[in-house]
């Protein structure tokens, strides 16, 4: 396989996903605003692999763009019993209603459409699932922007080494060139940036710390918002946590939602 190849590849899947993205988004969007609001049972509960992270429901394929993706069943305005699978819940809401492996079968509020192609909205989870929605978005629309410059490069070059060869280069034989590494290139290409960008990410984040241990002011934040992230069986448990204070001018601050170590956790 080509470096142009696999480089194409990973274009496609950064465009479909931002795609399935984009559509899901103005999909809640559209429900949000035709639709009316009543309340849905939750009926089950599909952890998505990230893998193949699609629900065949009604015979197509739909992008999930969470971890855990729910199934709600409701009465229509037009009497009519509904049901649907594959429904998209973030981290935090996935921590209400998951105990540890079990399911709550709650009653929830949401905003739905009486036809078979759009899926209802919750309510409670609009905001921190756009959230994710928009964040992954850039992320994945960055990412195919990457695969495009490279690949642009890359077709830049061998027209170039084409173009220097000229005609008597066939001449040369196969045996004198040695062959390109072209996955080892493009795993080059990929994780240089991507190890750039985290060096870059991690030396900011600690010059922030530093400087905040140094001239920051001592203060005293309420834990407004506290959840486990929905991880698999056997991995160690993760959480996250909003906080909120008051700063030296009066005014409300609010940072998170950040990781917190297991070990520092007092419920009460």
């Amino acid at each position: 396989m080509s470096l142009r190849t696999v480089l194409i590849l990973f274009l496609a899947v950064g465009v479909l996903a931002a795609l399935g993205m984009f559509w899901n988004q103005h999909a809640i969007e559209r429900v949000m605003r035709d639709g009316y609001g009543t309340t849905g049972n939750i009926i089950s509960a599909k952890v998505v692999s990230p893998r193949f992270p699609f629900v065949f429901d009604g015979g197509w394929p739909r992008y999930v763009d969470e971890n855990l993706s729910i199934g709600l069943q409701w009465t229509g305005r037009d009497g009519v019993q509904r049901e649907r699978t594959g429904i998209a819940v973030s981290a935090a809401y996935a921590a209400r209603i998951m105990v540890g492996n079990q399911l709550k079968l709650l009653t929830i509020p949401i905003q739905a459409v009486d036809d078979d192609s759009s899926l209802p909205v919750i309510v409670e989870d609009l905001d921190d699932h756009l959230s994710h929605i928009r964040s992954t978005s850039r992320f994945m629309a960055a990412g195919a922007g990457v695969c495009a410059v490279l690949m642009m490069l890359v077709i830049g070059w061998q027209a170039w080494s084409a173009r220097r060869g000229g005609p008597g280069s066939a001449t040369i034989a196969a045996g004198a060139r040695r062959p390109f590494p072209y996955i080892l290139g493009t795993l080059t290409a990929v994780m240089l940036p991507f190890g750039g960008y985290m060096l870059v990410n991690s030396y900011i984040e600690q010059s922030t710390l530093n400087e905040i241990l140094a001239h920051g002011d001592e203060a005293t934040a309420d834990v407004t918002r506290a959840y486990g992230e929905v991880n698999k069986a056997g991995e160690a448990p993760s959480y996250l946590v909003t906080l909120a204070w008051i700063d030296k001018s009066g005014r409300q601050q609010a940072y998170g939602p950040t990781h917190i170590s297991f070990g520092k956790i007092v419920w009460s």
